[in-house]
């Protein structure tokens, strides 16, 4: 297993509970605030995201900033990508790849620029290494915690809503 597999392809085991799901939760609610003119209907998941993940692309930034870089990307390929808010997204970045396994562009973009990238609730999550490498396992862990929660509670917990607001919002 590569890198590459071990986070953007194969699940994590489950270990915590409630508090990782959120977590992805903001992932999705964070959409908007990377990419605002998409929709979360718009995004891939499941297999198809896995399938587009595989596919080959060619991506040639060259000074690009970051974030204008991953808001077309994510567009182009309809994968959800969640910069953290910690990271600049002005920061220019240098990246030509062709042909290469798009969850391989993620990796190597992460590497380059000492970032780190994971795959949490069909969201592509790109920050700080230490938080890439936690969010995952706190999401397995958080969601089969609320799995064991009484039926009413899991599903309100486990429930998942489009929502999204404008760049610059007070939190």
């Amino acid at each position: 297993m590569n890198r590459t597999t071990r986070h953007l392809g194969h699940r994590a085991r489950p270990v915590l509970g409630r508090s990782g799901v959120a977590l992805c939760r903001i992932g999705w609610l964070a959409l908007a605030l990377a990419v605002p003119s998409a929709r979360a209907d718009d995004w891939l998941t499941g297999a198809p995201l896995a399938r587009q993940l595989a596919s080959p692309v060619d991506v040639a930034w060259s000074g690009s900033p970051l974030r204008p870089s991953l808001e077309r990307l994510a567009r182009a390929q309809r994968v959800a990508i969640l910069l953290d808010r910690r990271v600049d997204p002005d920061r220019p970045i240098e990246l030509r790849l062709l042909d290469a396994p798009l969850a391989d562009v993620f990796e190597e973009l992460a590497a380059r620029e000492g970032l780190g990238v994971t795959l949490c609730d069909g969201v592509v999550y790109v920050g700080p290494p230490e938080t890439a490498r936690k969010l995952r396992t706190l999401s397995a862990l958080k969601t089969e915690e609320a799995r064991g929660l009484p039926a009413a509670v899991s599903r309100k917990a486990l429930a998942r809503a489009a929502m999204r607001w404008e760049d610059f919002a007070t939190p």
